[in-house]
């Protein structure tokens, strides 16, 4: 038997509007908004701010990172060799166990450079 292609369906079709932001049957859910953090990065933050209060060290770059179950540091720090256990004090800001620490601890810098040295004179130019 075949179909005719004028033969209505027995599906109803549900009406959508084109400016409908979320159609019917989509699988878009909204969140509440006490399930949404206020401040996304507050622990960054607060592991950022402590450690540059720390004593003995300095910080050139840091980079703070959340992974689902700890904390990620990335960065240059300057020591006078007193350096604190940074992981314990990052377990500590942010109370979680694992702290995967790649900073690249330097000795401190005796003696700051001037700014206006030219080293551009320095290399021979040939």
């Amino acid at each position: 038997m075949k179909r005719s292609p004028l033969k209505k369906s027995n599906v109803p079709i549900a009406p959508v509007a084109m400016d409908d932001p979320v159609p019917a049957g989509s699988t878009v859910s909204i969140e509440r908004p006490e399930c949404v953090e206020p401040h996304p990065h507050a622990i960054e933050q607060a592991v950022r701010k402590r450690l540059s209060r720390e004593d003995g060290i300095r910080f050139m770059e840091l980079v703070v990172r959340r992974m689902p179950d700890g904390i990620c540091l990335d960065g240059v720090v300057h020591t006078d060799g007193k350096c604190p256990d940074i992981a314990s004090v990052v377990r500590e800001i942010a109370n979680v166990e694992q702290v995967i620490n790649h900073l690249l601890v330097l000795p401190a810098v005796e003696e700051e450079l001037p700014t206006d040295i030219d080293l551009t004179s320095s290399f021979d130019r040939s």
